[in-house]
């Protein structure tokens, strides 16, 4: 399978959260794993947390934390850096997602720099690598028993990569199993919550990674 094949395969596994356990049919179409994307989005709530808020040079900084959705019964979590510039806004910024690369954490910095230029901003944090000393004991990412990190200790290679495992989110071989789907998922869910800040313009939304935060 070709690299672009693949990954666009891997795309389109962004949110079928619920669906495809092993009693289900396996999806055999990028329409089919498409298929009940927005009707899983919308029922499900971000159940959006503020862990943390401040101001810095004319910008609104948060610690967010919010639901990415039910696999196997467990709510998983994404947290992240929110910024918007400070003032009355009413659905009239762009916003975007600031995706990190693999190994990495979320920064500060990228969302406020964009906010310091008009944008509202987010960036998770995937790996749920520490927060470090200035957020100690402030809750992070939560995969539950599900890891996201290209870093986790069971890595799987080649085709092995979509086999079920006691941490995958399917019992059959799938593009959901692959280590990069939560990441998706959560990024799918990071526009979900930028659409529903009361500062931005739901219709203007961008994304930009690099590494594995481009994928």
């Amino acid at each position: 399978m070709s690299s672009s094949r693949y990954t666009a395969l891997l795309s389109s596994a962004l949110f079928v959260a619920t669906l495809c356990l092993a009693a289900d049919p396996v999806p055999q179409t990028l329409e089919e794993l498409w298929a009940d994307f927005p009707a899983v989005d919308k029922a499900t709530p971000l159940d959006t947390e503020i862990l943390k808020a401040w101001e810095e040079h004319d910008v609104t900084l948060r610690l967010v934390r919010f639901t990415i959705g039910t696999f196997k019964g467990e709510k998983l979590k994404l947290a992240g850096f929110y910024a918007f510039p400070k003032g009355k806004h009413k659905h009239d910024l762009p916003a975007l997602v600031v995706c990190h690369g693999g190994g990495q954490k979320a920064s500060i910095g990228g969302p406020k720099n964009w906010a310091m230029n008009g944008y509202a901003a987010f960036c998770p944090n995937n790996g749920a690598q520490p927060w470090g000393k200035s957020f100690e004991g402030v809750p992070n990412t939560d995969y539950g028993s599900f890891n996201p990190s290209i870093r986790k200790p069971d890595v799987r290679q080649g085709k092995g990569r979509l086999a079920p495992g006691p941490n995958t989110i399917d019992d059959v071989l799938i593009p959901r199993n692959e280590d990069m789907y939560l990441r998706m998922v959560g990024m799918r869910r990071a526009l979900t919550f930028l659409q529903s800040q009361p500062e931005v313009d739901p219709e203007k939304l961008g994304f930009r990674g690099h590494s594995t935060g481009g994928v």
